[in-house]
């Protein structure tokens, strides 16, 4: 098992963890992922006024509809996946309002050998009013940050949890936390091994 106080002591060396991954990137045995991307919907209500003639009498009636507009969002280029994880809930907010919230978390290498994470959110708003739900869906690159370093030198666990606040019931699900146990004796050991499978043409495994 490793040391805890041995693991704080240690340091992440960045200028060795760079140089590695570019030359993973450049070396890699294992084929890269295939580009990603998801679909974003936009909806809104549009209206229309209708008139009918009847004999003498005219009729005038507007009819609502929503309207759809689709448009596909590319997330990442082609890339080796170093790690996914995930934040899910679902709560209702009020009588009138429920909710579905999923992250999808993508620990990635790109081929120019720039470590990144990903965060692909989407977000269900379920009006008890209205027939139609909307849907919102956004995206976020950011470069690895210590934090993002030491999530692999963690246990990948799933914590799973109620939500019983004055004005929020619901329940969620995640794994994008570090683990409950440290597995690597030393910060950044986890990331190497994970680059190390790609390289050596693995896909990489987390314990």
């Amino acid at each position: 098992m490793a040391d805890k106080n041995s693991y704080e002591s240690s340091k992440i060396d960045w200028t060795r963890l760079l140089k590695y991954a570019q030359r993973v990137a450049s070396e890699a045995k294992l084929p890269p992922a295939p580009a990603f991307a998801y679909e974003k919907v936009d909806k809104r209500s549009v209206s229309e006024e209708i008139t009918t003639r009847k004999l003498f009498r005219v009729h005038r009636e507007t009819r609502y509809a929503v309207k759809e507009t689709r448009t596909r969002v590319e997330v990442l280029g082609k890339h080796w996946v170093l790690d996914t994880r995930y934040y899910a809930d679902e709560v209702q907010v009020t009588p009138q309002r429920y909710t579905e919230l999923r992250e999808d978390v993508t620990y990635a290498l790109l081929p120019d050998g720039q470590l990144v994470r990903v965060l692909v959110v989407k977000e269900d708003v379920f009006p008890a009013a209205s027939m139609h739900n909307t849907t919102e869906m956004r995206h976020r690159l950011d470069a690895f940050t210590d934090g993002d370093v030491m999530v692999f030198d963690y246990s990948k666990d799933l914590r799973n949890g109620v939500m019983d606040g004055p004005h929020e019931h619901g329940e969620y699900w995640r794994t994008d936390l570090p683990g409950r146990r440290l597995v690597r004796h030393a910060k950044g050991v986890g990331l190497t091994l994970a680059l190390k499978d790609v390289l050596e043409g693995r896909q990489p495994q987390r314990v």
